[in-house]
């Protein structure tokens, strides 16, 4: 199991000493001060998750980007490699559809972890949401969106979730996880944003388009 307060264990006391140790070491700026004011600030808000929104233009065709974007090997291709990301129970290969669940198996902060997904909302080709059954984090669910604009996609992710373990989790909600997830997905959409080009590409030159 993922033990998020591992990543900060050298880093967290309280407040100042947290500051006062950072300075200490030299890596500590403006913007890492800001951010763990910013993150003690959020634990005083109470239980709320973090909603992290990206957005894409790929120019292919709606039906295309759904399909990529359900599709299962599709998804293991387009994530970081590092992660080494492969699909071990459910639906491991081909499009995933309403009701059908896959189990991942992938390795973050150098740990290796499963979570499990199931989709639970499925309108094709515009909307699709996945949500975690069993898994790292306390809640996650993913929302893929579709939109046709002037004959391409813009495909839009919405990404809910909430780390485990209350109060240190809320801290690497904050200070960590909010732009690791961030970033995750935009590397996995552009990714998926040049294998479906490509597809156009190869599509036209085929039918000498």
């Amino acid at each position: 199991m993922w033990q998020p307060w591992s990543i900060l264990q050298y880093n967290y006391k309280q407040p100042e000493e947290t500051q006062a140790a950072l300075r200490r070491q030299d890596i500590v700026n403006t913007e890492t001060l800001a951010e763990i004011s910013g993150a003690f600030k959020y634990m005083k808000g109470g239980n709320r998750l973090i909603t992290i929104r990206t957005q894409i233009e790929i120019s292919a065709p709606i039906d295309l980007c759904f399909d990529l974007a359900r599709d299962i090997a599709i998804h293991t291709q387009t994530v970081w490699k590092h992660t080494k990301e492969i699909a071990i129970g459910g639906i491991t290969a081909g499009p995933i559809g309403y009701g059908q669940t896959v189990i991942f198996q992938a390795t973050h902060f150098h740990v290796r972890q499963t979570l499990t997904s199931k989709i639970t909302k499925y309108e094709e080709p515009f909307i699709f949401v996945d949500e975690m059954q069993k898994g790292a984090f306390k809640t996650l669910k993913h929302i893929h969106e579709f939109k046709e604009v002037e004959g391409k996609t813009l495909m839009i992710d919405t990404l809910h979730f909430e780390a485990p373990f209350g109060f240190l989790g809320k801290i690497v909600e904050k200070l960590i996880l909010e732009n690791y997830m961030k970033r995750f997905i935009e590397y996995r959409n552009d990714q998926l944003k040049k294998i479906a080009e490509e597809h156009v590409k190869e599509a036209r030159e085929n039918t000498n388009f």
